[in-house]
């Protein structure tokens, strides 16, 4: 059977072209944070899961870190549940790329920052 909203047959997981998933977090000062807040408004997001390489963040372009509750990363959200990271994917020692778009979408889910780069340069970021 289908995961609900995305028209197949599958496990379940984000996929570049469905709807970027809404996951539970909290700041570096423990407060409470939704990823829909993070996409709001006129600009594309990165999140990256895990400790590795980011791109910088630029005008149109918001970068932020997700990690693990006790993973020491400035600036990251604590994905404290693991809804997140389960709902991108996202595990083990590598870090996971997921480029959402302006319209919610995700254009982007990897693990290869030069994949990633090469994408945000063919679509202008």
């Amino acid at each position: 059977m289908a995961p609900a909203g995305t028209g197949r047959e599958g496990d379940g997981a984000a996929r570049a072209g469905d709807r970027a998933p809404d996951a539970p977090c909290r700041d570096a000062e423990g407060a409470p944070v939704r990823l829909f807040d993070v996409f709001a408004g006129p600009h594309a997001t990165i999140l990256a899961f895990g400790t590795g390489p980011v791109p910088a963040a630029r005008e149109g372009l918001v970068v932020r870190r997700v990690v693990r509750p006790g993973v020491a990363a400035r600036d990251a959200l604590i994905d404290v549940e693991g809804h997140a990271h389960a709902g991108y994917r996202a595990a083990g020692d590598r870090t996971t790329l997921v480029l959402v778009r302006p319209d919610g979408y995700l254009g982007y889910l990897g693990y290869d920052p030069d994949d990633l780069a090469a994408y945000l340069a063919r679509f202008g970021f």
